[in-house]
């Protein structure tokens, strides 16, 4: 008696089987990521909008998106904020003042991670909104991914 097991499979055929289920299986998981994708976008949304509060202008909640990955394998959650302000300053040296163009597209990581520098109201706690989002949803994507590709095998016929 030998403690081996010997399988013939015919390679044409498997290797064919297994061209054919790359499309579909790559189908299935896009379909698990956008999913996904929208989950980690109403969660991070939810948990911003609690706490800037009501007195927020909607402009980084407006920018939380959720759109497919550039080369379409996948999906993107996006927090950003395209805004330039113009700001009134007064240099404290000379007391002259002046405008200066202010980027505000920074406000999502500020918000995200919080900043360290200035006094008084300049200087604010992190806020995590997004990371923790992508966070929440790990388990349950992953999941969802392992079940969309079992139906493909399982439907291409290579299930056990």
């Amino acid at each position: 008696m030998s403690d081996f097991i010997r399988v013939e499979v015919e390679s044409d055929t498997a290797s064919g089987a297994l061209l054919a289920l790359t499309p579909a299986a790559q189908a299935a998981v896009n379909r698990a990521a956008e999913q996904s994708a929208r989950a980690i976008q109403r969660e991070a949304h939810a948990r911003l909008k609690r706490q800037l509060g009501p007195n927020a202008t909607g402009a980084t909640l407006e920018g939380l998106t959720v759109r497919p990955a550039f080369d379409r394998n996948g999906w993107i959650v996006l927090s950003e904020r395209e805004h330039a302000a113009i700001s009134l300053h007064t240099m404290s040296r000379s007391g002259r003042m002046h405008t200066q163009a202010v980027t505000q597209s920074n406000v999502p990581l500020w918000l995200e991670k919080g900043t360290k520098r200035g006094r008084g109201p300049h200087a604010n706690p992190a806020r995590p909104y997004f990371y923790v989002s992508a966070l929440l949803e790990e388990g349950a994507h992953l999941r969802r991914v392992e079940a969309a590709l079992q139906d493909t095998i399982d439907s291409a016929g290579l299930g056990g």
